[in-house]
């Protein structure tokens, strides 16, 4: 689900060294996911405005699977950028990033190499963030800039406000689908 949100459908194939590299993780064939990915695909209502169909074999553990991570995308997002992480490395000071998609990336820290700081932190922002990115193509909407780490991921509705959703993705974005590029196109 954590790829699902993160990659275009156009690239849930494959060839994609993002779905080899993670299929290879999971011990699974880049065919197998990409299949998983795009069945995916038939359950979302933001790939069904755009009239994408996905493929047409998704199971009901697929469908339970959707219902789930949809349902509860706070808890579950952040969960599985956790899993997805845990999968490419053990260091917990790296960070995964999908957002060249060409291949996952471990983030490592740069500059000193110890801090103190009192945060508050937002579990699941790398989530957020990379799906947000990937929803609108990986630029700006409104300047058009295509530089990622120029971008921030913002909630257009306050994220005080609604702490059930702050990593939903389609409530985050509800009511600005014609800012979205990716709905645009079919």
């Amino acid at each position: 689900m954590n790829l699902y949100c993160k990659l275009p459908f156009g690239q849930l194939h494959k060839g994609n060294r993002i779905i080899i590299e993670t299929a290879e993780k999971m011990g699974r064939s880049p065919g197998s996911l990409a299949m998983k990915l795009s069945n995916f695909a038939s359950l979302d209502p933001v790939q069904q405005a755009r009239g994408i169909r996905g493929l047409s074999g998704a199971t009901k553990q697929d469908r339970a699977m959707w219902t789930e991570f949809q349902s509860n995308i706070t808890a579950l997002g952040a969960q599985s950028e956790q899993l997805l992480h845990d999968l490419f490395t053990n260091d917990d000071e790296k960070e995964i990033d999908s957002l060249s998609r060409k291949t996952i990336r471990l983030i490592a820290p740069t500059g000193p190499t110890e801090t103190q700081a009192t945060v508050k932190i937002r579990r699941g922002q790398q989530f957020f963030r990379q799906s947000i990115l990937n929803a609108y193509g990986i630029r700006c909407c409104i300047t058009g800039i295509t530089i990622p780490r120029l971008l921030v991921a913002s909630h257009i509705k306050p994220r005080s406000a609604f702490p059930d959703h702050r990593l939903d993705l389609f409530f985050a974005t509800k009511g600005c689908s014609d800012l979205l590029p990716n709905l645009k196109t079919a």
